[in-house]
């Protein structure tokens, strides 16, 4: 169950994914993975806006934010040299669907601060073009998320067992 909004937790669940801030307490959560998260847009919105030599030349520019981040309208980071600072830029649209806002990046609509998931194989065929590299962005977890009322069924384990070690991260 690849879940969107939060309005899924009324129904009767084994275990679920999501990915971002763990809000709701009432959920027990395990985490799976950290999400290394990479500024991209298209190659045509880079040439047409031109390439950010720092973070801050961003904030100028077209934004597409996925709207499950708590600090809503910033971005944090931390730059090459460690210092955490964070960035305002212009907010084009907000979904939270980031395949929904890779789509949108890929038609020059924006650039966006994208988990690795969805945009490595869209950086490797050369449709969409990482910046500021060694930027380190907001920080993102996935989780297996299970009902505090229920018991874990051993499926539900093994299933959690396996994803930790595909998504390992070293």
């Amino acid at each position: 169950m690849l879940i969107e909004e939060w309005i899924w937790y009324k129904t009767v669940f084994d275990l679920a994914i999501r990915i971002g801030e763990m809000t709701d307490s009432s959920l027990k959560a395990s985490k799976v993975a950290s999400v290394r998260l990479r500024c991209v847009a298209s190659p045509a919105f880079w040439q047409q806006y031109g390439l950010p030599k720092t973070a801050l030349d961003l904030e100028k520019l077209p934004f597409l934010r996925y709207h499950n981040l708590r600090q809503r309208g910033t971005v944090n980071f931390t730059d090459p040299n460690g210092t955490k600072d964070k960035i305002k830029p212009h907010q084009r649209a907000s979904a939270s669907n980031g395949d929904f806002l890779a789509q949108m990046a890929l038609n020059d609509l924006g650039f966006l601060i994208e988990p690795d998931f969805i945009s490595d194989h869209l950086i490797a065929t050369g449709q969409l073009q990482e910046v500021l590299m060694d930027y380190d962005w907001y920080h993102m977890d996935l989780f297996a998320v299970f009902p505090a009322t229920r018991h874990k069924t051993r499926r539900a384990k093994m299933f959690v067992k396996y994803l930790k070690q595909g998504l390992h991260r070293g």
